[in-house]
């Protein structure tokens, strides 16, 4: 009985004699004073967490994954001899872009006091044989036409293909805008179209070769 109760005012104004100017949880505090928590802890103020950028990330401009599905036309029938083995461009096309990292936001203590926020890391492009940046640095170009090799993150771009087995159901039919050479057979069914040489080690079955080359 008789105990003063201190205003919402006068905690505030203590609070801010300690420095602890932001984030004040008035609705606590007024929680706190109407249930006479004199001797419990409560959170009066809270501040922000810097909060770190994101990591520069790449989107490739072709399909990474190394399986290889079968084509299905409108009516529903599945063509398995062609798999997409090979993917192909042209030079002056793009390969990859990159999304630059963020700087992130900044925090702000109990104090007032600004925390720096954290950058996203940094990751350069692995520029491979027949590719180059562009002038600002955020797209990978092909300076040759042919075929996509993705290895280990790099992109590089083949004028010769190497195949070094059968063409069959496991390759499907191959197209490409280089040369190719297969170190195996040609299975009954199959085609193969380049844009430059064919050379074919093995023996060639009731197949189709069409070469802009020899």
């Amino acid at each position: 009985a008789g105990e003063s109760v201190p205003t919402i005012e006068e905690v505030i104004s203590e609070l801010e004699k300690s420095e602890v100017v932001y984030g004040i949880d008035k609705d606590e505090i007024a929680r706190a004073i109407g249930d006479r928590k004199w001797d419990v802890t409560i959170k009066a103020a809270q501040g922000v967490l810097p909060q770190k950028g994101k990591d520069a990330s790449f989107e490739y401009c072709f399909e990474t994954s190394a399986q290889h599905h079968p084509e299905q036309d409108a009516d529903g029938r599945i063509d398995y001899r062609n798999l997409g083995f090979i993917q192909n461009v042209k030079e002056g096309d793009t390969l990859a872009k990159k999304i630059p990292a963020t700087d992130g936001s900044p925090g702000i203590g109990v104090n007032g006091k600004e925390f720096a926020a954290v950058k996203g890391r940094d990751f350069p492009f692995k520029v491979g044989s027949n590719t180059k940046l562009s002038d600002d640095g955020l797209s990978l170009i092909a300076t040759a036409s042919g075929a996509i090799v993705y290895k280990g993150g790099t992109v590089s771009v083949s004028d010769v293909v190497n195949i070094d087995k059968d063409i069959d159901f496991n390759t499907g039919n191959i197209e490409t805008t280089g040369s190719v050479r297969i170190r195996g057979e040609i299975k009954t069914g199959f085609t193969i179209k380049a844009g430059g040489n064919v050379e074919v080690g093995g023996n060639v079955e009731d197949a189709k070769i069409i070469a802009e080359g020899n």
